[in-house]
């Protein structure tokens, strides 16, 4: 069942591991929904439709295809698995890349979802593929189990990645107006590439604006990540506002597991922050006022 809402800010507490901080007020702008139970696509006759913004107009197929084939110049019949996602309009499109594919037959263009991390920015700067099947893992076996191939450039699932959890793929799509959202799908491919894991996902409802994977946290005009330098010097974490008008700001330390460390008001432009009583690790500072925000991902402490 889908569990569709529109998050009251004051409320958010949706994704522990990925709260990155938002205001403290107002509604966002990104809708984000929770897949319970998670979807399972493991079955060649069971696609998943995925209708982002609930406009009864499925975006996205999510697919599981396996067939036996007969290979000339290997003279002998592989067996091929994939997975896949499909945009399902000529204007939706998937952040990837693409590689050109020969075969004795000829050659085509394949193209390769990013699993992208935490914080990785979804907007019209992205590389978007609009393919019609675009390869999450694909592995071709022999007949006699001799030979393995797999797609090299597939970045969720190849020779080197045995299974990759909790990323994300950034999608493009319209609505029943053309206008351009962005969004991301949280996703497990695991069981060497043969069963597909499909968690939640978001989307920026304001047309044209992007966010950033794995978070509700909106990109618009309003950052400014130019105007802020955030770096650490001996266990000191400091803040510089560079820009001309500067405000009383927020700053806040998450742990990578969504826990508050630090939370403070800053009242001039370059502010020192001690944080040798955190302990050594991966940590998301996020600095905001009503009309600014940055989030910079640092090692801090010990």
């Amino acid at each position: 069942m889908k569990i569709i809402k529109t998050l009251d800010i004051n409320a958010y507490a949706s994704i522990a591991a990925y709260f990155l901080g938002i205001p403290n007020s107002g509604v966002s702008q990104v809708v984000y929904v929770d897949l319970n139970p998670d979807i399972t696509v493991d079955e060649a006759a069971f696609p998943f439709g995925l209708d982002m913004n609930s406009d009864e107009i499925i975006d996205f197929e999510f697919l599981h295809s396996a067939f036996s084939f007969y290979s000339a110049p290997f003279n002998s019949y592989r067996y091929r698995i994939d997975m896949l996602v499909k945009p399902l309009n000529s204007q939706n499109a998937i952040s990837g890349s693409y590689h050109y594919h020969g075969t004795f037959y000829g050659g085509a263009w394949w193209y390769y979802p990013y699993a992208l991390l935490v914080n990785d920015t979804i907007n019209e700067s992205g590389i978007w593929q609009v393919g019609s099947a675009q390869i999450l893992g694909l592995i071709t076996i022999d007949s006699d189990d001799s030979f393995i191939h797999y797609a090299a450039a597939a970045d969720w699932f190849n020779s080197e990645i045995s299974e990759t959890t909790n990323r994300f793929i950034g999608v493009r799509f319209i609505d029943i107006e053309n206008s351009i959202h962005y969004g991301w799908v949280r996703c497990d491919l695991i069981n060497s590439g043969n069963t597909l894991i499909i968690k939640d996902y978001a989307y920026n409802a304001t047309n044209d604006y992007g966010l950033y994977a794995g978070t509700e946290i909106s990109i618009n005009s309003s950052i400014a990540k130019d105007e802020w330098n955030i770096f650490t010097n001996n266990n000191i974490l400091n803040i510089h506002y560079n820009g001309i008008d500067f405000e009383i700001s927020k700053v806040s330390i998450y742990s990578s597991n969504g826990e508050l460390m630090y939370n403070a008001e800053l009242s001039m432009n370059f502010t020192p922050i001690d944080v040798s009583e955190l302990e050594h690790g991966i940590y998301f500072v996020v600095v905001e006022d009503n009309s600014k925000r940055v989030t910079k991902e640092l090692f801090l402490g010990f």
